[in-house]
């Protein structure tokens, strides 16, 4: 805990030696900051910063676990007059492992993910929308045999989609000016 930042992470089990998870997260307080400065040009602006992640995982029988993994995160800048930038994170991923025996292993994964940029400009001649975004979306599958401690062999597919949305432009007359 700090007059800035705040931060926490808790783990533990949800079921004894087989369900397990993993939180943790941040928010900032630059407000604070920024109202202290004394400007009025700076006190009126804002800055926020949040993340968020989980993790759980979990034992499948004796021989297979899977794990779920979660991520957001956002932050937002604002100028006292005219104008906010704005991004955000979301992740969401999984792997199952699965051990068929000593020497050979399954592993399988998949992703999907996305980054969101705004920017909203509202000055005395124009009021805009400007967003852009990336996702992206994956998996993969492998297998591992390794029949002695010296001799290892991986194989798999993997397969990766990316959406880019490069720029979209609006005029924002639901503003005032």
């Amino acid at each position: 805990l700090s007059n800035i930042l705040t931060s926490a992470v808790a783990d533990g089990p949800i079921v004894k030696d087989k369900v397990s998870i993993t939180v943790g997260g941040r928010i900032n307080y630059s407000d604070y900051l920024l109202q202290a400065a004394g400007d009025p040009e700076i006190s009126r602006s804002s800055a926020r910063f949040y993340d968020l992640g989980t993790r759980t995982m979990a034992k499948v029988g004796k021989r297979s676990s899977l794990s779920i993994s979660q991520y957001l995160s956002g932050d937002q800048f604002k100028f006292a007059a005219d104008t906010t930038y704005s991004y955000s994170n979301q992740l969401l991923g999984f792997n199952w492992d699965y051990r068929v025996n000593r020497s050979l292993t399954f592993i399988t994964s998949g992703y999907s993910s996305s980054y969101n940029n705004n920017i909203e400009g509202n000055t005395l001649l124009q009021s805009y929308d400007y967003k852009s975004s990336i996702t992206a979306t994956g998996g993969k599958i492998q297998m591992s045999y390794k029949p002695t401690s010296s001799l290892e062999a991986n194989v798999g597919l993997e397969y990766t989609q990316y959406r880019i949305n490069p720029d979209e432009i609006s005029p924002n007359s639901d503003r005032d000016a």
